[in-house]
């Protein structure tokens, strides 16, 4: 409530005065106790400009949140057991102390999101005016058809369990193969949950079979 409702809504220079009294009021130190490395002259991620979304805000606060290093780690440790050594240069500081820097005018404007990124990428037309978010159902699709499709499903060791129906698996799966999910609700809706069954029974069967 406090830092997410009433912290962004109060001015930066304000904020500046009563950060030290109100982390000592709800007694958050400034440094754990087992911390013996120097502080850092500068924030990594700093406050966004005066008049910013809540949004903004709120990436603004993900970034400097613990869990955000420790999602990014767990993300790291999978690709390594795949001997895969990921890089996401957008996750540069000086990029991401830029892009919270931007005026709130040139990451949206007239309706269109991320404003800059767009005219910085030198898109064709079609995607750089599009409105909608991508579709990443194919690629859930082939997964699916990588786990082996219908015989997957046929032999769910999570059914067996009594974890679920698998008779209602098999349709959902026959009904995504059978009906686009960019043109079909019943479809889009069913990827997502066929793709969250399928990594739970991976998992049990790595566990337990």
């Amino acid at each position: 409530m406090l830092t997410s409702g009433v912290w962004p809504l109060l001015p930066q220079r304000l904020r500046s005065i009563l950060r030290v009294p109100a982390r000592r009021l709800i007694r958050i130190p400034d440094t754990p106790s087992w911390v013996r490395l120097r502080r850092p002259d500068r924030k990594a991620v700093p406050d966004p400009p005066p008049g910013v979304s809540h949004a903004s805000w709120e990436i603004c606060w993900s970034l400097r949140s613990g869990w955000t290093t420790v999602f990014i780690e767990s993300g790291e440790r999978g690709a390594a057991e795949d001997f895969v050594e990921p890089r996401h240069p957008l996750w540069d500081p000086a990029i991401i102390a830029f892009a919270l820097s931007l005026p709130e005018r040139q990451r949206r404007r007239d309706g269109t999101v991320k404003y800059v990124l767009r005219r910085a990428a030198n898109l064709p037309d079609a995607i750089r005016r599009r409105d909608n978010k991508a579709d990443f159902g194919h690629v859930i699709e082939d997964a699916l058809e990588a786990l082996g499709g219908r015989r997957f499903f046929d032999s769910l060791a999570t059914a067996e369990a009594g974890w679920v129906d698998p008779d209602r698996a098999r349709r959902g799966y026959d009904r995504v193969r059978t009906h686009s999910a960019l043109t079909d609700t019943r479809s889009a809706a069913l990827l997502p949950r066929l793709w969250m069954l399928a990594a739970v029974e991976v998992w049990y069967r790595a566990v337990y079979a």
